[in-house]
């Protein structure tokens, strides 16, 4: 796969993958039953160019191709399922219909990454035209600093067009890179979208989202979830638009960290605070994740963090976070002289809960950590704590009113350990499904 900018100016790219006598809805996204209802009582499912005489037109990197957006292969990553551009700034990929055509939403699928935003537009917007020379932005479709991979337009009001584009002012990357574009007729048009989730990395470098990773590989080794999608993403990047916008994803995943609290920037978990007080995602924070989300309960980013090396014991700033002991003195983010727990410990089950459906009372997972959550917070509860030979009492606890859960050790370190870190992630997978399947006016009490 070629990814040198050589130009391959393609002006017209034939949607015609298959033949020329094909159907005009030959592209078409198979929908499932729920979308199929919906599109017989008036909500039609989808819209793509799909005959000779309709096209897309741009500048297309070599290998890649003009029309791949368009071939109904939404997740595909091959060279031949996705357009990528010319530039950094100023591309433009453009469809034109055969015939004035009726729009409503659009979903868009960025990135020739199927984790990230690799080559993807950042700041873009549609745009339609009657004659293919005098265009008018599309307002609800200008999008300035893109987080998603996944992102469904709702215009305000319909359009009629035979030409649409979109116009990219700045990509990350090389270029702008889209795997799939699908129009729909209304901007209310239900369009199906499998269940996803974001994997965030809790690290202070911004770069390091591979740290998510782990948790799509074991999500994926469960009955049910071999092909779900997911995007892994910056904690500073998390924020509630980030979780609102449609497609919506079902759940978060939080990685462990490196450094001590009292040497990461609060800031950047500012977004991560508010969807954690809103109660409106199931999340699941492991190790660092989920000493976090318990600082973020009761201390917040508004006020200092220390770490048990650079506190005053007297007025300690984080009380909720503690070591697990050391063996002498030494400098924060400095783990040498501290006891940890590292590799298999046993865990014991305290409290009843849908997570340990399945699990034995008492159970082995992998633990690396020395850092650890001192007390359960005001409206959480403890699931799991230490069994023979752990330190840690606070092992899993759990919101009161959500499934969000902070576990001291590792599910997603899962090679000596595949049983119950499969039987375990499952459990969060069923239960925040089934949370989402649910309409929700405020935080829902979960007994």
């Amino acid at each position: 796969m070629k990814r040198q900018h050589m130009l391959n100016v393609v002006w017209i790219a034939i949607l015609y993958l298959i033949g020329a006598n094909q159907p005009a809805d030959c592209f078409a996204y198979e929908p499932n039953a729920e979308a199929q209802n919906a599109s017989t009582a008036g909500q039609a499912v989808v819209r793509r160019p799909a005959s000779a005489s309709e096209r897309a037109i741009a500048e297309t990197a070599e290998g890649y191709s003009v029309s791949g957006p368009m071939d109904g292969n939404r997740f595909s990553t091959s060279a031949n399922s996705v357009w990528l551009g010319t530039r950094k700034s100023g591309d433009v990929w453009q469809v034109t219909f055969s015939e004035p055509t009726v729009i409503g939403s659009i979903l868009q699928i960025n990135s020739d990454d199927p984790h990230r935003m690799a080559n993807a537009a950042r700041n873009y917007s549609w745009q339609i035209s009657d004659d293919g020379n005098e265009w008018t932005n599309l307002p609800d479709t200008i999008v300035r600093n893109e987080k998603r991979l996944f992102r469904i337009h709702r215009l305000k009001e319909t359009v009629t067009t035979k030409h649409i584009r979109l116009v990219v002012n700045l990509a990350y990357g090389q270029a702008p890179a889209l795997r799939e574009v699908e129009f729909y007729p209304s901007t209310a048009s239900i369009v199906p979208f499998d269940e996803w989730f974001v994997a965030v990395s809790s690290d202070e470098d911004p770069e390091n989202l591979a740290i998510g990773l782990p948790f799509v590989a074991l999500a994926r080794l469960c009955d049910g979830w071999t092909n779900t999608q997911a995007q892994t993403l910056w904690h500073g990047d998390f924020d509630p638009d980030f979780v609102s916008i449609e497609p919506r994803p079902m759940c978060a995943f939080f990685s462990g960290s490196y450094l001590e609290w009292c040497q990461c920037n609060r800031e950047p978990w500012r977004g991560v605070q508010e969807v954690l007080l809103s109660r409106s995602l199931p999340m699941w924070g492991s190790c660092g994740g989920a000493q976090v989300f318990a600082i973020l309960e009761e201390t917040g980013v508004d006020q200092p963090w220390d770490c048990p090396r650079c506190r005053n014991p007297d007025k300690p700033l984080l009380p909720i976070y503690s070591h697990i002991g050391h063996t002498g003195k030494s400098p924060c983010g400095d783990y040498s002289k501290c006891i940890g727990e590292r590799g298999k410990f046993q865990m014991k089950i305290e409290h009843a809960d849908p997570i340990v459906q399945d699990l034995p009372d008492v159970f082995e997972i992998v633990e690396s950590h020395i850092g650890q959550i001192n007390h359960v917070p005001n409206g959480w509860h403890r699931i799991i704590t230490k069994g023979p030979g752990a330190h840690t009492v606070n092992q899993c606890l759990r919101t009161d009113d959500c499934p969000i859960y902070a576990a001291q050790f590792h599910m997603e370190i899962y090679e000596s350990t595949m049983e119950t870190s499969t039987l375990i992630m499952s459990n969060f997978l069923r239960i925040a499904h089934e949370w989402n399947a649910v309409p929700h006016d405020g935080p829902p009490v979960i007994d």
